[in-house]
């Protein structure tokens, strides 16, 4: 079975031979996962670098060294920088903010290819760590990582004169989806195609938005059969089911997403156990307050960190003794927290029931909490003010426009 490395193997065309589609929206969002620290001009740098000049192995190994599987984003790299249809690729306005306090994590890059830019954003990967993030995106809207995004967005649509395209695996699909909604009205009307792989989705109000209506045909949203991730408010966005050769969440690595005659191969349906989270879990979502969530999403963390190691790979035969005890654990919450954590994660585990063992007890059904009237918490303006380009916003960066055309580039 094939996959983005096949791919890059197989397809050599030049985009106008073949034009730019999901699958190379794919494997822009993988590589911008990779550490360009030092290697890639910021955003308060001028210029672009080719990715060639970056595949030594020197580089590879400082570009992979925070990967979770460095040895296949390094031949992901090599792969690319061989390949006609990518060998030009150049990269700039390389940002990664953490802010440790505010537990928040905000990373972009901008591609540049032939006739056209991508923006690419950062995702999380398929830890535990990483499902709070995705969790607290499909909750609430605006965070900081969206907004930051919006900025990200105009900022580099004044850097460059090209047609854009923005994309984004997990967290990063859901960031480039709001910040093209939300970016300039000038910015929009320069974006062909924007794209979510296994993005969470969005509140109601995102998706009913004048905005969401204006540029809904030119989003491209992919999710595996057994989505977990990218089905989290769903609603209104249409997408199209990928094939994977992984099961359950597993299923969240691009790797695993299989290419057949060089686009996706896709299925007719969800998996049984991502339409019963579909039908359940986001309905739970939908009924829940700000505040719940934010509290619901704690909580359901404080699960999953109990259970061994640093991913749902690692989950033992016995994962679910470490649940139950947690969940014990948390009694002290209020009655409606408590039951929507416990309804969500059996949930949760009935992805893997044909995968992994089921332990011999079952979680009571549980009503629908109720919903409260409480008011969203503010939003953290901390993460924003760290961002050059959103201090910036409005001002023409240095030499900008078609410098990034004009070689430009780094040695």
């Amino acid at each position: 079975m094939a996959n983005i490395l096949d791919y890059l193997q197989e397809v050599t065309e030049s985009f106008s031979e073949k034009p730019f589609g999901e699958v190379d929206s794919l494997i822009l969002s993988q590589l911008s996962y990779l550490d360009f620290s030092g290697l890639v001009p910021g955003a308060e740098e001028s210029g672009f670098v080719s990715l060639e000049k970056l595949s030594g192995e020197t580089n590879l190994a400082s570009l992979t060294k925070h990967d979770r599987v460095p040895e296949l984003d390094a031949e992901l790299v090599r792969r690319l920088t061989v390949n006609p249809r990518f060998r030009e690729l150049q990269l700039g306005g390389y940002v990664n903010i953490i802010d440790q306090e505010a537990e928040k994590q905000f990373s972009a890059v901008t591609f540049l290819l032939d006739g056209f830019a991508y923006i690419a954003y950062r995702g999380t990967d398929a830890s535990y760590v990483a499902w709070k993030e995705d969790f607290n995106l499909a909750f609430i809207s605006p965070v900081p990582s969206q907004l930051a995004g919006v900025a990200y967005l105009d900022w580099a649509a004044k850097r460059v004169s090209r047609p854009l395209r923005a994309g984004g695996h997990s967290k990063g699909g859901n960031i480039a989806v709001y910040s093209s909604l939300f970016c300039s009205p000038e910015t929009r009307k320069r974006i062909t195609d924007f794209y979510s792989h296994d993005g969470p989705g969005f509140p109601e109000g995102v998706l009913q938005s004048p905005e969401f209506s204006e540029m809904k045909d030119r989003l491209h949203k992919t999710i595996p059969q057994s989505s977990l991730v990218g089905l989290l408010l769903q609603h209104q966005e249409d997408c199209r089911i990928v094939r994977s050769n992984q099961f359950w969440i597993l299923q969240h690595d691009p790797f695993s997403w299989q290419v057949k005659n060089g686009v996706f191969e896709t299925v007719e349906s969800l998996s049984y156990g991502a339409k019963v989270l579909d039908q359940s879990l986001n309905a739970w979502i939908a009924s829940l307050s700000p505040q719940e969530l934010s509290a619901f999403a704690d909580a359901l963390y404080q699960v999953l960190q109990t259970l061994p190691g640093d991913s749902f790979s690692d989950a033992p035969e016995e994962w679910w003794l470490a649940a139950w005890e947690t969940l014990n654990g948390l009694r002290g919450l209020d009655k409606e927290t408590y039951s929507c954590i416990l309804h969500t994660v059996r949930s949760l585990f009935s992805l893997a029931k044909s995968n992994l063992p089921l332990p011999s007890f079952s979680l009571p059904e549980i009503p629908a909490p109720k919903r409260s009237g409480a008011s969203p918490p503010p939003l953290a303006e901390a993460l924003l003010q760290k961002l050059s380009f959103f201090k910036t916003e409005g001002k023409q960066p240095q030499n900008s426009s078609e410098k990034d055309t004009q070689g430009d580039v780094r040695s």
